[in-house]
């Protein structure tokens, strides 16, 4: 945990959107910034947890939610992840957006309610 921690960096920023589709155009509005080292880090460490899934359960065609680290010196985004919050309390994060035909290099990863949880607080 101790290299998932030092990986962050005070200038790091969390960019918190929600992904829309409108007709032919897709995106993300981009709702707040969060530059709390406290919460880089525990997000670190929810990302560093999040458990690899071998199969995929049915999801929204849409996620929910959107998140990049990203560095204010215009480098690329260290970490991206869509979201999409379950019914059962947990979530399922993925580093591509489509559900319907799935891109080549595209993981999914589920989290537990508590991670969950405190991924909501920390995108709040």
């Amino acid at each position: 945990m101790a290299a998932v921690l030092s990986a962050c960096s005070t200038n790091e920023v969390l960019r918190v959107g929600v992904p829309f589709a409108d007709g032919l155009t897709e995106g993300i509005h981009f709702e707040k910034d969060v530059t709390d080292v406290s919460s880089i880090k525990r997000l670190r460490v929810i990302l560093h947890n999040e458990k690899e899934m071998e199969t995929l359960d049915s999801l929204t065609v849409e996620p929910q939610a959107f998140f990049t680290l990203d560095h204010p010196d215009g480098e690329e985004a260290d970490v991206h992840r869509y979201v999409w919050y379950s019914e059962s309390g947990s979530a399922i994060l993925s580093n591509e957006r489509g559900v319907m035909s799935l891109e080549e290099h595209q993981e999914f990863f589920r989290l537990t309610t508590k991670q969950t949880n405190d991924l909501k607080r920390i995108l709040e």
